[in-house]
């Protein structure tokens, strides 16, 4: 199975894969996890989803109720 989130260690953004440009072309410093919660407890400060992930996620999540 595919990670589904994705951590840019230069940036500090945390990406949903599919949802930004980010995920087509991978940056070097990347680092993968399965959940969110995974990624939060990794850098241990707050990190935050870039904008586009954001706005899509909210939007999936609207559709879906």
């Amino acid at each position: 199975m595919e990670k589904k989130y994705f951590y840019n260690m230069k940036t500090h953004r945390l990406h949903i894969r599919g949802y930004c440009r980010e995920s087509k072309a991978l940056p070097f410093n990347t680092k993968f996890f399965d959940t969110y919660d995974e990624a939060l407890a990794f850098d241990g400060r707050a990190v935050g989803l870039c904008k586009n992930c954001q706005k899509k996620e909210n939007y999936m999540k609207e559709v879906s109720k």
